[in-house]
């Protein structure tokens, strides 16, 4: 297995940036244009994700009828479950990989993008065991270092896909995008959290005044269910954002999908605009 270098978790307080990231308001006012045009394709492929949890649940509902029958059955549904919770995971990892491919170019087909989130699947998946893993280890020495590694690993996926990082690679680089921008990164993303939860608080007070498991607080919670999915890829949008003016500031000589100085035509179009 390829090594990584681990540094200690030296305070993000005491490192000075030499250059800034854009302010909070105008990365959210570009996150919010390029959802506006890219909403119907982001949200198809969300819905491919979530089509992806059928199967599994279908499984789960057999049990509660089937669990009590015969042990052929049981090893039968046993197997069933394992095979929807890999296929879940697939088309989970490939959808995640295809938006990435969108917000850089958005001039293909969902079909093509999820083709190419495919091809990246397991890449993803080991990357992202691999930040898993590393995240886990400096949690248990200190929940602190386990925190601050989070964020330093949390651009490795982006690597992955726009750079062709792969493996520790991946983790390397986005631990040098982040050295010397971890508090900005961090604040930018509590800052668009609090806004997005206050959003959603406000959206949910009807349910404080409708009575419990009523026909309007039932509909209410379904359409609080729909909210949350088609909003959510605003922070992958807006972690796109951050880790393209990262790139920028540490390019990258083997860019292969053009988000390193220039950006993609979309952003720019978006950054205009602001």
């Amino acid at each position: 297995m390829e090594q990584i270098n681990v540094v200690s978790p030296e305070s993000p307080v005491k490192v000075a940036a030499s250059a800034e990231l854009p302010a909070f308001g105008n990365l959210l006012k570009q996150s919010l244009k390029m959802y506006e045009v890219l909403f119907r394709k982001v949200v198809i492929l969300a819905l491919i994700s979530a089509l992806a949890l059928l199967p599994l649940m279908l499984v789960i509902f057999s049990f509660g009828y089937l669990g009590g029958e015969s042990q052929a059955i049981k090893i039968l549904l046993g197997v069933l479950f394992a095979a929807a919770l890999v296929l879940l995971i697939y088309v989970a990892t490939a959808v995640q990989a295809a938006t990435l491919f969108l917000l850089a170019d958005s001039n293909l087909g969902v079909g093509e993008y999820f083709k190419k989130g495919m091809s990246l699947v397991w890449r993803v998946i080991v990357v992202s065991f691999l930040t898993g893993l590393l995240t886990l280890l400096w949690t248990l020495l200190l929940i602190v270092p386990g925190i601050i590694f989070s964020v330093y690993y949390s651009f490795a996926i982006y690597a992955l896909v726009y750079e062709n990082q792969t493996g520790m690679a991946a983790l390397r680089r986005s631990h040098q995008l982040v050295k010397n921008y971890w508090w900005a990164v961090v604040s930018r993303t509590i800052f668009l959290s609090l806004i997005y939860l206050a959003a959603l608080l406000v959206v949910s007070l009807p349910l404080y005044f409708l009575p419990d498991n009523s026909v309007l607080a039932i509909f209410w919670n379904m359409v609080l269910s729909a909210l949350r999915f088609i909003t959510s890829p605003i922070f992958v949008i807006f972690a796109y954002l951050i880790f393209k003016e990262l790139v920028k500031i540490h390019p990258h000589t083997q860019d292969t999908m053009g988000v390193g100085v220039k950006g993609s035509a979309l952003t720019n179009a978006a950054q205009k605009t602001v």
